[in-house]
């Protein structure tokens, strides 16, 4: 679908609908929530928008609401802003949500408790302000995304594999508790990386899952966690 002009109404589209795939809206612009419910499936990484508006001109309507959302997973953001604030509510963040995002922040809200697979993958941002607890970050999550630093506070408990795989990363914060890291993880983070952990149990635990090449420095620094 290709528009230009015409302010549509999802809810619509979606009856009968059975699963959203690549550019299933390209360039059409919405103005109210894109929420899919559970019977129409999303094929994820596909950007199911593309090139929508970000203002109103020439019969170009604003974007109110820039998520693709399934519940209270956020599927993708498509909105154009360098500053991104999830609405409260939402507990995951789906598979490719902010893929490829380039701007300044992305602030998750504190009912959020999941990051999936691939979530900030390629992504490029100085900050991601975490207010609540995550408790699970997916494989892959932050795979080859250049992020200034991370902060995790007291309650997560899973780091899938590959989740920082080639990520271009100044420091991240991991608190206590933590109680499995996936293989290859931290792989090829490199020295230019310091993972500031909160206990000795913690940094054993990191330290047990590192390549032995490009591996990130590793300190236990005591930090509170929150």
């Amino acid at each position: 679908m290709r528009s230009k002009t015409v302010q549509i109404y999802p809810w619509f589209f979606l009856r009968g609908c059975e699963r959203l795939s690549y550019h299933s809206f390209f360039n059409t612009s919405f103005k109210c929530q894109f929420n899919v419910p559970n019977t129409v499936g999303v094929n994820s990484g596909h950007k199911i928008f593309k090139e929508l508006p970000a203002y109103e001109s020439d019969g170009y309507y604003e974007n109110e609401f820039p998520f693709l959302t399934s519940g209270s997973i956020i599927c993708e953001y498509y909105g154009k802003d360098a500053t991104v604030d999830i609405p409260s509510g939402f507990t995951n963040i789906g598979s490719y949500a902010f893929d490829r995002f380039d701007g300044d922040r992305i602030r998750v809200p504190s009912t959020c408790r999941y990051l999936a697979d691939w979530a900030f993958k390629d992504s490029d941002f100085e900050t991601l302000e975490m207010e609540g607890s995550i408790t699970y970050i997916g494989n892959y999550c932050f795979r080859s995304a250049r992020i200034d630093s991370l902060t995790f506070k007291e309650g997560l408990e899973v780091i899938q594999h590959d989740a920082f795989a080639r990520a271009n990363i100044n420091d991240i914060y991991l608190p206590g508790g933590l109680r499995a890291i996936g293989t290859d993880a931290f792989d090829g983070l490199g020295e230019g990386c310091t993972i500031h952990c909160s206990d000795e149990e913690v940094m054993e635990l990191v330290e047990s899952h590192l390549s032995g090449s490009f591996d990130p420095r590793v300190v236990c620094d005591h930090w509170d966690g929150n």
